[in-house]
């Protein structure tokens, strides 16, 4: 298949940067931009220096602190997030009359590995050991693994075609909407100790049967929200759309101020 090889150069740490684009769309072919924009989005979960777009390929998490029935305390101080690269553009609907918006659907199955900490108040500890004895609290660090599947995700992306020192380019405004919703939410580790083993792994069954309580798959939607936000700004917004699509553009297009 012929492609149409649009590089961009860095010198960032002496490494040229190169984003290989697909054969161009007729901007009203949905099924073709679908296909255009996952094989570009599958090079820049990699991230492009050159365009300032970091890599998300993982995504980096930090410490958030959820709070369960009977006062349980489940935190992740810190993980990672594998699968974005994965992700399957499902379905991609462009509306070009004002207000002009495009509508991404995705299905993704993320795995989150970091470490967790999981508090147990006394009165709680009686659910898990059966006992009143014991200390006011009992804390138990794991390394453990969040497994995230079918992942539905549907971005809404505003925007406009603009002239800009006599090309055009596609605008995406920086109020993207998303919606999500996941098949199974799972939490797993096989070395959680809260008082003895056998707790913890009563402990890891109570975390799952409360995945309610814990809304991870909220914080990894919207670090997906976070990386369509900096791709659009960093390189929708810059590369000019001829580059993207066949089609004459100038009936769209308005002067930017």
């Amino acid at each position: 298949m012929f492609k149409v090889q649009f590089a961009f150069l860095s010198c960032v740490l002496g490494v040229i940067t190169t984003l290989e684009l697909p054969e161009k769309c007729d901007v009203k072919d949905t099924e073709c931009k679908k296909l255009m924009y996952q094989k570009i989005f599958i090079q820049a979960t990699d991230g492009v220096p050159a365009m300032n777009i970091p890599n998300y390929n993982p995504m980096h998490l930090g410490k958030a602190v959820f709070t369960l029935p009977n006062a349980v305390k489940f935190i992740l101080d810190e993980g990672i997030v594998i699968g974005l690269k994965s992700c399957t553009f499902d379905t991609m609907s462009t509306h070009l009359t004002e207000p002009m918006h495009t509508f991404l659907n995705m299905t993704c199955n993320m795995v989150v590995d970091g470490l967790f900490t999981v508090i147990v108040p006394k009165p709680a500890l009686k659910l898990f050991a059966g006992v009143d004895e014991g200390p006011n609290i009992v804390v138990g660090h794991c390394n453990g693994r969040v497994v995230i599947d079918k992942l539905r995700v549907g971005i809404i992306f505003p925007f406009h075609f603009v002239r800009r020192r006599n090309e055009i380019y596609l605008n995406t405004a920086s109020n993207l909407n998303i919606f999500y919703e996941a098949g199974s939410v799972v939490f797993t580790s096989d070395n959680l100790i809260v008082g003895n083993k056998a707790i913890g792994q009563r402990v890891v069954k109570y975390i799952n049967d409360h995945t309610y309580s814990w809304d991870l798959v909220s914080i990894v939607s919207h670090k997906i929200l976070e990386f369509f936000k900096s791709f659009a700004s960093n390189y929708l917004s810059k590369v000019p759309a001829k580059k993207l699509y066949t089609t004459d553009l100038s009936t769209y297009a308005t002067n930017e101020y």
